[in-house]
């Protein structure tokens, strides 16, 4: 019994749960006084959240530190600067370890 669950876990793909997250997100829009919908809704929130966060991590980090450095100093010019040089050094680090591990 429990093979069977396992095989089945298996068989759902990050895409059909992506799906399953969308599909609740309207719950509370069809049926606005039942409080399952919004429970519902809540979740398939989170499970599209976590999705496209799990999926896109480095777009992720990526905004969060554009939003932090906009807060703390003001410029956007400056965060600019800072993401690009974050992205330098993730694309050099990226390439030095391909190389390495390559030869």
């Amino acid at each position: 019994m429990i093979n069977k669950i396992k095989k089945s876990l298996n068989k759902i793909t990050v895409g059909e749960i992506f799906i399953a997250g969308l599909l609740m997100l309207p719950m509370t829009l069809i049926f606005p006084e039942n409080i399952m919908c919004g429970y519902m809704s809540a979740l398939g929130a989170a499970i599209t959240f976590a999705t496209i966060t799990f999926k896109l991590a480095l777009f992720f980090i990526w905004f969060i530190h554009l939003t932090f450095l906009m807060s703390m100093r003001g410029t956007t010019e400056r965060a600019e600067i800072y993401i690009s040089d974050l992205k330098a050094e993730h694309l050099k680090s990226g390439k030095e370890i391909f190389f390495r591990r390559s030869k």
